[in-house]
């Protein structure tokens, strides 16, 4: 899956969340499904070439979001903060786990 995929499932992903679809990001399958593109966005070394990090993903969404006057826009943001909040663990304990089993 490309970057661009990567951020369009998330997207989608919100969108459903936001509908109820999914329930919440602390529940499964909210969490599990948006774990698996953090997962993925990690074994495509988007986290490690800082293309998908959670400040790279940020800019990514809020560049397009806040150019297009839709207002589920800020449902979307307010959903994504803390999506955030959740990718930078992620990112911090693999890149922990993988420091501590390098050696």
């Amino acid at each position: 899956m490309t970057r661009d995929e990567i951020i369009q499932r998330i997207v989608e992903y919100i969108d459903l969340q936001l509908d109820g679809t999914m329930g919440e990001m602390c529940e499964e399958p909210c969490r599990e499904v948006f774990f698996d593109l953090f997962a993925e966005a990690y074994d495509q070394g988007l986290i490690t070439d800082k293309s998908l990090t959670a400040g790279a993903l940020l800019n990514t969404l809020q560049d397009k979001w806040y150019g297009d006057a839709d207002e589920r826009n800020i449902d979307r943001a307010d959903f994504l903060e803390l999506l955030l909040i959740y990718w930078h663990a992620w990112q911090y304990a693999w890149e922990q786990y993988e420091k501590e089993h390098a050696e």
